[in-house]
């Protein structure tokens, strides 16, 4: 595969992903630590009930609760929401676009805007560096 270094005024295509992002979230407290889960292997063995050690990825408001927090930090730095799809957003100043979807950022633009943004969502959150 042929690759070359982009110059800063290029455009390109980057992502970066969020880690453990739910737990980041504005909302994201204590208690959600104090719950139990009750597991059952099969139908014929006998209910076991274990204490969390953290959130469960899954909980159904994750994704809400992650979206609640990280929109407000992008319109923050610039970037308008979409109108008909709320996981897109566009920086008018850089002309950077961004989607979402759930904990992993895809931004096109040009290299030197999306550094600066991933260094700000570095600032923020705790991320995977950015890969191109």
């Amino acid at each position: 595969m042929f690759t070359r270094e982009l110059s800063a005024e290029e455009e390109t295509v980057a992502t970066i992903d969020v880690r453990t992002a739910f737990r980041q979230s504005t909302n994201f407290g204590s208690h959600e630590v104090d719950r139990c889960v009750a597991y059952k292997a099969h139908e014929c063995a006998d209910l076991r009930v274990f204490k969390l050690l953290g959130s469960l990825h899954g909980s159904k408001d994750a994704a809400m609760r992650w979206c609640n927090t990280l929109a407000p930090a992008l319109v923050g730095m610039g970037f308008q929401r979409g109108e008909n799809d709320e996981c897109v957003f566009y920086d008018p100043k850089t002309q950077l676009r961004l989607a979402t979807y759930v904990d992993d950022i895809i931004v096109r633009g040009r290299k030197k805007h999306m550094r600066e943004v991933f260094k700000k969502l570095a600032d923020k959150f705790e991320v995977e560096p950015p890969t191109h």
